[in-house]
């Protein structure tokens, strides 16, 4: 005679139990968005950095039709980051005035390339 023969088998449970509910999802972090927001609106203006001086000059006569879109795609950058600073101080983040100075540098830079466009 085996071992295991000995123990019988093994049972892992009763086969009536079902599985237990998963926790649920926790609610989104309203700072989370906003931060994200922020940074999108960075990435945007990066973006358009790009496009603008590598992409651009790149293509040659179709740099001049992404002008205007590196141009939008700034102003949205602006906006975006702007509404993630100003949602992180209605909630009086820790890092707000972190988030507000990228914010403010986003809109510097849009203003720069505003003003570049137009000379």
């Amino acid at each position: 005679m085996s071992l295991r023969e000995d123990v019988g088998p093994v049972v892992h449970g009763p086969a009536s139990d079902p599985a237990p509910d998963p926790a649920p999802d926790p609610a989104p972090d309203p700072a989370a968005e906003a931060v994200g927001a922020v940074w999108v609106g960075l990435w945007v203006s990066g973006l358009r950095c790009v496009l603008t001086y590598v992409v651009a000059p790149a293509l040659g006569a179709l740099g001049v039709v992404l002008g205007p879109i590196g141009l939008v795609l700034q102003l949205l950058g602006a906006i975006t980051s702007t509404a993630g600073a100003l949602r992180l101080r209605t909630l009086r983040h820790r890092a707000r005035h972190v988030y507000a100075a990228v914010a403010l540098a986003v809109w510097v830079a849009t203003a720069v390339s505003l003003l570049s466009l137009l000379r």
